[in-house]
């Protein structure tokens, strides 16, 4: 296996440029043209979304299965294929098992088949409809395994609470919230996150307006049969995310985590983009180019994303060279598991290490001659830190005047301005306690 960074995100940059041209496709196959290059613009050229797809998740990989999905049972459904029907249920399959927010896609792809049957002007046989039955099925059966070996000890885990309850706290009811008002909230934020900024939302979320009207007026016409089914498909989604949200199973707001629901919602989006452009052929070209570059002008950086001042390889390589230098070999340094884990990656080879299944309270690592001791995912403060040395030094009997090294990097961190803290090129924050 490749320890290149190129190999290792050219699977997901790869799948980031692929599922736009599948939703194109799709788009064109159900005869709307402008509204298929209008999503293929968004989804190929949305500012989050290429931050997005040149990460290591399995973001992107969820979108192509997804979008596999879709194309296939357009397919099936048309020529009434169950060969392709159990391509679409193959690609749905993985893409559950890839990420657990394909849950949305499910519930989607559910609603837009048995929609698209109804709408369609041919009959769909029984044989067909118990296979597409079973399908679905067959995907609610990889969910409960997936419950029944990783979910339920997943949610009851405390990084789980923790996340909860701090960096996506905004993606869930607050107390006494009305989960009519969360939801409608929630949607909205969908749009932003699509756009890249919260006016870029604003003008999706008018498209996507004007494309409902669009689809749903009476004299439409026969082409717009597919945009209904989908209509109907992205309110069944937004229902089941807000409940995941209510539950506490899911965040449902303006992050990575839902950028499913942005993939579904951009058709409407496009259509409602196509029933005012498409007036004007002249200009059409012209203006659906113009809607990804201003997406772009007007982008906000994502704040579930760390900082893009230190998200270059070069400053880790730094900050890597800082800390071989600053930190002697043989000492003693307390972290936290998610800095631990990318100081594995970096000092031992590029080689991921499992995380942390603690018997204790702390667990240790050795890493380049090195004493790492982790005790929680992430610090958010120095008081978390002095709590986790202070703990360490009775338990272990360190005496007083001999150093605890304390390095921290991610996404939660203490501030550069912690007593005694000096910045490893802007990527860990360094400390010592005596």
């Amino acid at each position: 296996m490749s320890k290149s960074e190129l190999i290792v995100r050219l699977p997901f940059v790869l799948s980031g440029c692929i599922f736009p041209w599948l939703i194109y496709k799709w788009l064109q196959r159900l005869g709307l043209p402008v509204a298929a290059l209008c999503s293929f613009l968004i989804l190929e050229l949305g500012p989050n979304l290429v931050a997005l797809t040149s990460q290591v998740r399995g973001y992107a990989i969820a979108l192509l299965f997804l979008a596999l999905a879709l194309y296939f049972l357009e397919e099936a459904i048309e020529f009434r294929s169950f060969g392709r029907l159990i391509a679409s249920s193959v690609f749905l399959d993985l893409g559950i098992l890839t990420e657990f927010s394909s849950a949305f896609g499910c519930a989607a792809l559910a609603i837009y088949g048995l929609a698209r049957m109804y709408f369609a002007d041919f009959k769909v046989r029984e044989p067909f409809l118990f296979a597409w039955a079973g399908t679905q099925i067959g995907a609610v059966g990889v969910y409960l395994l997936l419950y029944q070996f990783m979910m339920s000890d997943l949610l009851s885990r405390s990084i789980v609470s923790s996340a909860i309850g701090g960096y996506l706290r905004r993606g869930f009811p607050m107390p006494g919230e009305s989960l009519a008002y969360f939801a409608l909230k929630g949607a909205a934020k969908q749009f932003s996150y699509l756009a890249g900024s919260i006016p870029g939302g604003g003008l999706c979320l008018l498209f996507f307006l004007i494309g409902l009207v669009a689809i749903w007026r009476p004299q439409s016409d026969r082409r717009f049969d597919g945009g209904r089914a989908w209509s109907l498909a992205v309110v069944a989604a937004f229902g089941c995310a807000t409940l995941a949200a209510a539950v506490g199973a899911f965040p449902f707001g303006r992050t990575r985590h839902s950028v499913l629901l942005g993939l579904l919602l951009t058709p409407v989006v496009a259509i409602g983009v196509q029933s005012i452009v498409g007036r004007i052929p002249r200009f059409a070209l012209g203006a659906l180019i113009s809607l990804p570059i201003l997406f772009a002008a007007m982008h906000e950086p994502d704040p579930q994303n760390i900082a893009r001042s230190v998200h270059q390889l070069n400053s880790m390589q730094e900050a890597i060279r800082l800390l071989e230098t600053k930190i002697p070999s043989g000492a003693t340094v307390l972290s936290d598991d998610e800095t631990v884990w990318m100081l594995s990656y970096y000092l031992s080879g590029r080689t991921c290490p499992a995380q942390p299944q603690r018997a204790t309270d702390f667990h240790e690592s050795i890493i380049a001659s090195r004493s790492f001791i982790t005790n929680r995912w992430g610090y958010r403060d120095w008081d978390d830190a002095q709590a986790d040395a202070k703990q360490l030094r009775e338990q272990r009997k360190i005496p007083a005047g001999e150093r605890i090294f304390i390095l921290h990097g991610g996404f939660d961190g203490m501030s550069g301005n912690t007593p005694g803290a000096e910045s490893l090129a802007g990527v860990f924050i360094l400390a010592e306690s005596h």
